[in-house]
């Protein structure tokens, strides 16, 4: 297929096509640029670069005589503007998971046409190259099959949910490419593949390219990097009827069975010096709070944390976490902090193209509890937190026993201390 001029096909040039279909070989005129808009729609760009490919009336056409009375090709190659027409939007449909395939008009009612099979360079008349009159109801027959050959191919994609231990999907735009998956594991497929991550350990580093279905063109490469080993801790903290206050700091320690921690600053203070948790007075770590007032009955977080020392490839050895709150002085206003609850979660972040995705974000989700208690408010006893943190030691720390496979069991809290001045 390729384009004619003047790019119209319509008056004051009715009788000459914005496209023949009698070429043999891909000269200047049959490269067509596509600006994909999803895997299934797209936009046709003429090969001077300048105009789309319009389908006249949506579809429809058949290009006989009494159409170019009303000055009406099926095809025109005119079309111009900063914004895609809405008669220039084709769908793609693969016939055969190859290279050969439909184009549906934009009102998704009739096939764009290579009147007898192809080899035609007729006038816009019954004889026109092209029609569009075709009805997708009526299936499509040998015309209708189209065969692409792609002169470049799109980088495929790494999907950001999944991972460890599942599988991340690897997708191209166009569906006719041919994905390949290399790296420390290695995977195939027409227009998407899947690469299962099952039983993998430490760090899994990804990269993917796209060829079109001849292999002769290969898109650029895309990457990705799977860490399989819970990297990351998502903490989420309800305050009871007693706020933290900006002076005041909290940090949390994990702790796995074999004795290795991470500490985390959840509240800097205002106040205190920077130490070796907090490690800037007022700032907090990745993904961590600023140093403002966590006000009675309100929900702090989720914070992201990375686990540091404490990563492993299970959430077995996760043991405790304790809890520790520190203020410059426990005189007359000494901040006492009320828990109302906890949610604690472990992970393994994704970095696609490098990007960050920390689990439990919108695009990751592979997340495992390890903790999740409360204490419901009552209406008439709002100081019934299970847990109340004082300035002077030990009533200014607290531990939690943590386990993924009864986060919300009895042993994980004792009974409320709250009222326990």
């Amino acid at each position: 297929m390729s384009a004619t001029t003047p790019p119209s096909g319509s008056s004051p040039n009715a009788n000459i096509p914005a496209l023949n279909t009698s070429a043999t070989s891909a000269g200047a005129s049959g490269l067509f640029r596509v600006e994909w808009l999803n895997t299934a729609n797209f936009n046709l760009i003429t090969p001077d670069n300048l105009h789309f490919v319009t389908v006249v009336n949506g579809g429809g056409v058949t290009g006989s005589s009494s159409a170019l009375t009303n000055n009406i090709a099926p095809i025109h190659s005119d079309g111009t503007g900063t914004q895609p027409p809405s008669d220039g939007v084709f769908t793609f449909c693969t016939t055969d998971g190859g290279n050969h395939y439909t184009l549906e008009t934009p009102n998704g009612m009739n096939f764009v046409t290579a009147e007898h099979n192809g080899g035609v360079s007729g006038s816009n008349d019954s004889t026109n190259p092209i029609h569009t009159d075709r009805m997708i109801s009526a299936g499509a027959g040998q015309w209708e099959q189209l065969t692409m050959f792609p002169t470049s191919v799109p980088a495929p994609t790494f999907s950001a949910s999944g991972g460890c231990p599942g599988s991340v999907v690897v997708s191209d735009i166009l569906p006719s490419a041919v994905v390949k998956v290399s790296g420390g594991l290695s995977a195939q497929g027409t227009g998407s593949t899947s690469v299962s991550l099952a039983g993998q350990v430490g760090a899994i580093n990804l990269s993917a390219v796209a060829e079109s279905p001849n292999s002769q063109f290969t898109s650029p490469a895309s990457t990705a990097s799977f860490n399989c080993m819970f990297d990351t801790v998502k903490i989420s903290i309800g305050t009871g009827n007693d706020q933290l206050k900006t002076g005041t700091e909290l940090t949390a320690t994990l702790t796995l069975s074999n004795g290795s921690q991470q500490s985390f600053c959840l509240h800097p203070s205002q106040q205190l010096a920077a130490d070796s948790i907090c490690t800037t007075q007022g700032e907090g770590g990745v993904y961590a709070p600023s140093y403002t007032t966590w006000a009675n009955f309100t929900e702090q977080g989720p914070f992201y944390l990375p686990l540091g020392n404490a990563e492993t490839s299970s959430a077995t050895p996760f043991a405790t976490l304790t809890l520790t709150m520190n203020q410059d002085g426990c005189g007359i206003g000494a901040n006492n902090w009320d828990l109302q609850s906890i949610d604690v979660q472990v992970g393994r972040a994704a970095y696609v193209n490098g990007t960050q995705y920390p689990p439990g974000s919108p695009d990751q989700t592979d997340l495992t509890t390890i903790l999740n208690v409360s204490q419901p408010v009552e209406s008439n006893n709002p100081n019934n937190c299970f847990v109340r943190l004082k300035c002077n030691s030990p009533r200014n720390t607290f531990t939690f026993n943590l386990s993924a496979s009864d986060p919300t069991g009895s042993t994980q809290i004792p009974t409320p201390i709250c009222n326990q001045n």
